[in-house]
């Protein structure tokens, strides 16, 4: 589908505010409670599933295998309706509990998190640590949240709390850091096996000990969580991206683990040193980033919809059916944001090299477009932006053809702000300091001749 964009000449659409949204599902929403103070928060997971997952299938027609639920006395296949629960206390001898027995004796779904009492952080053994959220407060209980925070990490205590997850009452911690505030679920104390076997004391010499702090000594060094990475998921990823091309699937020109393509579109090998961001990399996002945070910049969105027209005072620009987006790039990084300031290089990691293309800083206007058979496929864009896995991301950034980033115009270059500088000026401007590539590309526009860019005859 295609659409044309009509600008005035002097000045860009207006530019509306965005709301920051989280992109992660709430995993439980309810209120801390504290004496006479209501809290309300949401819950969020702190971690991801990474892993790939195999589904089983049929060796020659390679059909996904299914299970059915039968009787294990006569064989028949039973259907959901014909199933109760019983619980095994001997072999093959039940008590039976009915629906209506185990709602009666459920937990109260009682969503409050309820504070018991409060301790010391070190008095929680991290035995009983089960999982991780984010708590994060909902709009108007920021400041009662920040004084919960501020007056425990000043008495250096944490919040025993209990609630129901689910169905489950879970008991819980409200661990506070100095940017937030994570709650951890625990383990009851009768969840915690004993240690299997008492481990002998035994008697050291001072030379092995000595030898010992030594070695510790010479191989401490400050913790950094981004140099680990699960060596056997990166050898599956890739060997499962390998047996994918080999279908005819994938075409080799695009997207790799382990390489970006610079824009003349040949591939360029990442080493792992670039993986991570240097100091001088996280300065750069932070001054690129600069605009974003101070003027709180959305896409570019249609206004309204009129019959074109002829003028010389107006463009006209083609519409591709994709996602409006802002890109931030600088001599060391893409950032890439959609209207509901969602990330989007963790779905496109495609693109994370486009900074590469341009001569200094900008902030860019556009359009992100995924094309099949030559045409924008919204729907193929769409599936994507759905994606969570990150083999499944990676599959997709090399089966369909690569994502473009068509950009309209720009709102900086350097340190130089053009939201005020008339349109064909700052496209002029961006044309200078843009070089187009497989990856990123200027639109092109109709000055003054509406009705021919929209006509049959045109």
């Amino acid at each position: 589908m295609f659409a044309v964009f009509l600008h005035e000449k002097k000045y860009l659409c207006r530019y509306y505010a965005s709301r920051e949204v989280k992109n992660m599902a709430v995993a439980h929403k309810g209120s801390i409670s504290m004496g006479m103070v209501l809290i309300p928060v949401g819950l969020y997971k702190t971690t991801v599933d990474n892993d790939i997952h195999f589904n089983q299938l049929e060796k020659e027609s390679k059909a996904r295998i299914k299970y059915k639920k039968y009787c294990s006395h006569c064989g028949k296949e039973v259907k959901a309706e014909d199933i109760i629960k019983g619980y095994e206390y001997e072999k093959d001898k039940y008590v039976v509990m009915t629906d209506d027995e185990l709602e009666r004796i459920k937990t109260k779904k009682d969503k409050t998190i309820h504070i018991l009492q409060f301790a010391k952080m070190s008095e929680v053994n991290m035995i009983y640590y089960e999982q991780d959220y984010y708590a994060i407060p909902e709009a108007g209980a920021e400041k009662a949240f920040e004084l919960l925070r501020q007056s425990l990490l000043w008495k250096k205590k944490v919040a025993i709390a209990k609630t129901v997850m689910g169905i489950n009452e879970k008991l819980l911690v409200l661990y506070p850091l100095k940017d937030g505030m994570i709650v951890k679920t625990l383990f009851y104390h009768d969840e915690i096996a004993a240690v299997p076997k008492q481990i002998p004391k035994m008697k050291l010499s001072e030379q092995e000990l000595e030898m010992a702090k030594m070695l510790i000594q010479n191989m401490t060094q400050p913790f950094d969580a981004e140099s680990y990475r699960d060596e056997y998921q990166a050898r599956l990823r890739e060997a499962i991206m390998k047996k994918n091309s080999g279908t005819g699937n994938c075409d080799s020109g695009y997207f790799r683990p382990g390489q970006c393509n610079r824009p003349d579109g040949s591939a360029a090998e990442i080493s792992g040193s670039d993986e991570k961001r240097t100091g001088k990399q996280k300065e750069g996002r932070k001054r690129i980033m600069d605009l974003f945070q101070e003027r709180n910049l959305s896409p570019m969105m249609i206004a309204s919809m009129q019959a074109p027209f002829d003028s010389p005072d107006w463009i006209y620009e083609l519409k591709l059916d994709g996602c409006r987006c802002i890109a931030y790039l600088d001599g060391n990084e893409t950032v890439l944001r959609n209207k509901r300031n969602m990330e989007l290089l963790p779905r496109f990691p495609e693109l994370n090299q486009i900074h590469r293309q341009v001569k200094q800083k900008c902030v860019l206007d556009g359009e992100l477009v995924v094309m099949v058979n030559g045409v924008p496929d919204f729907y193929e864009l769409q599936k994507r932006t759905l994606l969570t896995r990150r083999v499944k991301i990676e599959l997709g950034a090399g089966r369909l053809p690569a994502s473009f980033l068509w950009h309209m115009t720009a709102c900086s270059v350097g340190d130089r702000e053009l939201l005020s500088v008339p349109l064909l000026s700052r496209k002029e401007i961006l044309a200078e300091n843009v070089a187009e590539g497989e990856r990123l590309a200027l639109s092109r526009y109709i000055p003054e001749k509406g009705d021919t860019a929209v006509s049959d005859d045109g």
